[in-house]
């Protein structure tokens, strides 16, 4: 006998179930009568209709009925739905044996979320015996379907050697696959590598185009970027000089936070002097002694990543704790979700850390939901 869903015609189905104005009570009737009569794809959207509510009266009982029926006939979406079921129904108890057992079987049928999620559950040991190994095999093997947040997680695992050997090369090119997708995370992460010349040739104007995609979609971080750049631009295209150079060295040997800052900026970035990173954290480390904020943020962030100093992530906590108490708030952000991100920061004291240094400057670090340097190394 032939099965329904071989002569159910696909596009007249995609018109019945389209999501954008809902499912009214007479479509869920056809989707159910489809259902009945062994449609797979139906089973799988009157699952999701009873689960939501959507042209019926919500019940999570009709929902994993249904679910379960497509699921066990091969589809991979209906058996990754049924963790949604398990998982976040008020009503129900949380079955969380359950939910692993759903998540690895859409995971073999090849759902990349369901993989994602797999290679979280074995990153962070929840639910099974932490396998970074393992974790990395789900990571790639949902990236490889194309799905951005396994493609910026491993982008995040290559630029830190979390779990795997540090290639900036490979995380740059993960962070574009991302970035493409229209990821802002990833964008942002992308335009990093562009500015600072990691994995990927310096390029400062790609740098801001990447900044500027993610900033469009509301990245905080990105915004706060581009400020800064069009800021420090307008600045010295306008004032640093040689002229301006030479008085900033006689200041700095006087004393002048303000002139070791500019310094600490011009042997960073190789303006107007040859570049040297070591030289840069001197100075900003002798502007920094003087609470100055900026200085106390730029050497937090040599100390991050070793910038012309031994890498220290305690001591780059404390500078940009320090550089927060100067109101530099979103810069914290940046380089908290950068210590959140980073392995050694997933040490309890930097995630307290992290709580008291923005509960005491009032915001919340800006964080997509979905970001997984906020996700799994926060929870």
């Amino acid at each position: 006998m032939t099965k329904f869903k071989n002569y159910l015609k696909p596009d007249a189905l995609k018109q019945l179930i389209s999501t954008n104005q809902g499912t009214s009570e007479l479509q869920f009737k056809r989707l159910l009568k489809f259902a009945t009569k062994g449609s797979i794809e139906s089973q799988y959207q009157v699952g999701l209709c009873y689960f939501k509510g959507d042209g019926v009266d919500k019940d999570v009982t009709q929902a994993i009925e249904w679910l379960e029926k497509a699921a066990s006939q091969g589809h991979a979406d209906a058996q990754w739905s049924l963790v949604s079921c398990y998982q976040y129904e008020d009503t129900r108890s949380l079955d969380l044996d359950k939910i692993l057992e759903c998540s690895q079987k859409a995971a073999d049928m090849g759902h990349s979320a369901a993989q994602y999620q797999m290679g979280i559950r074995y990153y962070l040991g929840d639910g099974l015996s932490s396998d970074p190994a393992t974790a990395m095999e789900y990571f790639h093997k949902s990236a490889n379907l194309g799905y951005a947040l396994a493609q910026l997680r491993l982008g995040y695992c290559y630029q830190y050697g979390d779990a795997v050997a540090q290639d900036l090369t490979k995380a740059a090119e993960w962070f574009k696959l991302a970035a493409k997708k229209g990821n802002a995370d990833a964008q942002y992460s992308l335009g990093f590598c562009y500015r600072y010349g990691e994995g990927v040739s310096e390029d400062f104007a790609l740098s801001n185009v990447w900044y500027q995609k993610a900033a469009t979609q509301g990245h905080a971080n990105a915004q706060f970027i581009l400020d800064i750049s069009s800021t420090s631009k307008t600045s010295q295209s306008s004032v640093i000089s040689q002229a301006m150079l030479d008085e900033s060295l006689s200041a700095a040997e006087l004393g002048d936070p303000n002139a070791q800052y500019i310094l600490g900026l011009c042997y960073f970035k190789g303006e107007l002097v040859p570049k040297n990173l070591t030289q840069a954290a001197t100075y900003f480390h002798e502007a920094a002694r003087q609470d100055h904020g900026k200085a106390q943020y730029e050497l937090g962030k040599c100390y991050f990543y070793g910038y012309g100093k031994i890498q220290d992530f305690t001591q780059a906590a404390t500078l940009y704790q320090a550089a927060a108490n100067q109101g530099l708030a979103c810069q914290l952000a940046i380089s908290i979700r950068l210590l959140l991100s980073s392995g050694t920061a997933r040490r309890s004291k930097f995630r307290h850390r992290s709580k008291l240094v923005s509960k005491s400057c009032n915001f919340r670090i800006s964080c997509s939901a979905n970001s997984p340097r906020f996700l799994l190394l926060s929870r």
